[in-house]
């Protein structure tokens, strides 16, 4: 059976799921349940529904072996079931440079001619799971919405590859975008959601200070920055884990597993974080003032019913106070890795629109003829 043939199937399966946003509101909520609040913020609805029809994940007991190949078979069949995939002119595989080797890359242009600007997107997945195929409908759809190329990039993951494989991967990735004869007389942002939000948050700090060719210091920085329901803090749980840490999308317990699987501990999710937790490179809000102040301005979405809400919050606060532009968008009612599901579920969807439009804002603050 063809990977199409397979996809279509995993879709079929799915209907019921993208049937959700079609109910009459009476009868979505019949099939949600009674709301769900929690510390002030309501489920969506439609959210509600999916995990009713769904059922949520078991907790994840300490210490219980750890199967990242299992792992990566689940995240591939819940984007195949949810995920959006709306048509784009054109999509070309590519190959990008690293320093002792090279990196699978795919190109999304949105409309013919050349697009007004470049968005290097690095996918989610706790540095283990994701991959070019699982985001193939957020790198579209965030095509689409901004109206820019996006090059999407297969870093190296753990744990074959461990930190700070990634990050390597990622600066490398986003320089060669931008200094590749393509990209020239263009703003060149960087985006990604959950790890990959990491690894932006990273890349716009390791880049603040390049030169691109024929530019003043600092031109060879990111435009701006995208982050969805970024990870910027590896060293502790703040108050949302403890309120969202199961029966939601992501839990507390596969956060440890995904950190200690990406930093090397043994073994995974059996113990406090190892000391590489606490480098800037794996947790950015730790990073100090003079590395962090004047990267590139940001727009930062979080998640409501998220582990990982508090400290996205905390790291768009860090730049705010120092002196960086940065939106705070709070999507209330959605679960972590939310842009995952735009393919079912309304709500998701139109928050991952509405976070494509505000990088492109935040590019066309410091690219006025994008406005």
């Amino acid at each position: 059976m063809t990977s199409w043939a397979r996809l279509a199937l995993l879709r079929a399966a799915g209907l019921p799921l993208r049937l959700l946003g079609r109910l009459p509101a009476p009868v979505l909520r019949l099939v949600a349940g009674p709301p769900r609040v929690v510390a002030g913020r309501t489920l969506a609805v439609d959210v509600q529904a999916a995990q009713r029809l769904l059922g949520t994940a078991p907790e994840r007991p300490p210490g219980a072996p750890v199967d990242a190949a299992g792992m990566r078979r689940r995240t591939a069949v819940q984007a195949a079931l949810v995920g959006a995939r709306p048509r784009v002119h054109r999509v070309v595989e590519l190959v990008l440079p690293r320093p002792d080797g090279t990196l699978a890359a795919r190109a999304y242009r949105p409309a013919p001619g050349r697009a007004p600007g470049v968005v290097v997107y690095l996918h989610g997945g706790g540095w283990v799971t994701g991959d070019l195929e699982t985001h193939d409908g957020v790198c579209r759809v965030l095509a689409l919405e901004t109206g820019f190329d996006v090059v999407a990039v297969d870093y190296r993951r753990a744990p074959e590859h461990r930190y700070p494989a990634a990050v390597t991967d990622a600066v490398a990735a986003f320089r060669a975008v931008r200094d590749h004869p393509a990209a020239q007389g263009r703003p060149v942002a960087v985006a990604g959601d959950s790890a990959g939000g990491c690894l932006s948050a990273v890349v716009a700090r390791r880049t603040r200070d390049d030169t691109r060719a024929g530019g003043a210091p600092g031109s060879g920085a990111p435009a701006a920055q995208l982050l969805l329901y970024p990870g910027t803090d590896m060293t502790r749980h703040r108050p949302s884990y403890a309120l969202f840490g199961t029966g939601y999308q992501l839990g507390a317990a596969d956060v440890d597993v995904y950190r200690d699987l990406y930093l090397g501990a043994e073994p995974p999710g059996a113990a406090g974080p190892p000391p590489e937790a606490a480098e800037p490179d794996a947790s950015p809000l730790l990073a100090e003032d003079a590395d962090l102040a004047g990267v590139a301005p940001a727009h930062v979405v979080v998640a409501g019913f998220d582990v990982m809400h508090d400290e996205g919050v905390a790291y768009a606060e860090r730049l705010r106070t120092l002196g960086v532009p940065t939106r705070l968008v709070v999507e209330e009612g959605l679960v972590h890795a939310f842009g995952n599901a735009a393919g079912a579920l309304p709500t998701a969807a139109r928050a991952l629109r509405s976070a494509a439009r505000g990088l492109r804002e935040a590019v066309a603050d410091t690219a006025p003829e994008l406005r």
